[in-house]
């Protein structure tokens, strides 16, 4: 592939501390932990997965604010050596990373997490974020970005990129004011989303209503991770008169610590669009993507590589050509 895809990702720079703990932890227990990790989260999970699964065909981005401080530093360093372009990135004096403490069980699923949102003014958007935003192929946002106001120069200029908007619902949309979930609608390409929490992009609309409701305020496409279940995905028929509904199971795996899964989800269903892959391929890819992370534990750099997610599509006599 002679042309190269950029990948955007806008805000949501943390970072990880990963703890693996019995869960719940009760008051006034001492626990010792066999292992702990500093690791790029949030968005850099996504980052970093989409860098891998795209390997030479695609240039990833990161953007926005990140802290003045150590955690930022940290963050930042380790983005580099994953080969993710941090020219995007905006950290003003005397501004706070967003820390993360990452509480998981091993082998069970659990997870807590405990987490400190950044700090800092607006931020000044340098002509470099300006370029990466209007060359994106896909503009990447969570609902965790619109939760930072430091972001707000760098949200309103992609929103008037008119680039391709890949919207993460997430959590902490409920802190989100409706008037800006409103215009997440109107400028999202694709919404992702859980079951639970989509609802809270569609108005509390659940199910099909809510799938109707998103494609007719000009999402195009809506897909809904589903866990042990696989995905969802829903798009306009080829006559354009409905919405048609594609539901692709997961595959087998043994499951070691669902964070993470996700976000690697999520940018391998990105970058099988961009490759232009059926939409039945692309939620293939994404499934095996997130099947190969959760047989790893914790964040950052523990997102798959390319080779562990064909290996899931091979394990499973499965052939796509990324």
């Amino acid at each position: 592939m002679a042309y190269k895809m950029n990948i955007v990702a806008v805000g949501d720079l943390t970072v990880d501390l990963v703890m693996p703990v019995p869960l719940p932890v009760e008051a006034g227990t001492s626990i010792e932990v066999p292992w702990h990790v500093v690791e790029p989260g949030g968005a850099s999970n996504f980052l970093i997965a989409g860098r891998r699964i795209g390997a030479k065909d695609v240039n990833v981005f990161a953007t926005g604010p990140l802290g003045d401080d150590l955690y930022g530093r940290e963050v930042l360093e380790i983005l580099q050596r994953e080969r993710i372009n941090a020219d995007g990135v905006l950290v003003e004096p005397e501004s706070v990373t967003t820390v993360v403490l990452v509480l998981m069980e091993p082998n069970t699923g659990k997870f807590t997490y405990i987490w400190r949102g950044g700090k800092g003014n607006p931020v000044n958007l340098t002509r470099e974020a300006k370029r990466i935003v209007d060359e994106a192929d896909a503009l990447f946002m969570q609902g965790y970005t619109l939760c930072e106001p430091q972001i707000t120069p760098l949200l309103e200029y992609a929103f008037a990129s008119h680039r391709p908007v890949w919207f993460d619902v997430g959590p902490a949309i409920t802190a989100v004011p409706e008037e800006l979930r409103e215009r997440m609608r109107r400028h999202a390409y694709a919404i992702l989303s859980t079951e639970h929490e989509l609802p809270n992009i569609a108005t509390g609309k659940t199910g099909e209503e809510a799938y109707r409701m998103l494609i007719e305020s000009g999402v195009q496409l809506v897909v809904v991770k589903r866990g042990g279940e696989g995905c969802r995905v829903i798009s306009r028929n080829a006559e354009g008169t409905d919405i048609e509904v594609l539901d692709v199971p997961a595959f087998n795996v043994p499951m070691r610590d669902l964070v993470g899964a996700g976000d690697c989800f999520n940018a391998t269903f990105i970058y099988a669009s961009l490759l232009g892959l059926p939409l039945l391929e692309r939620a293939q890819l994404a499934n095996a993507a997130g099947a190969a992370k959760v047989q790893k534990l914790g964040t950052g750099r523990a997102m798959p590589s390319r080779e562990e997610v064909r290996a899931v599509l091979d394990a499973n006599n499965i052939d796509i050509d990324f």
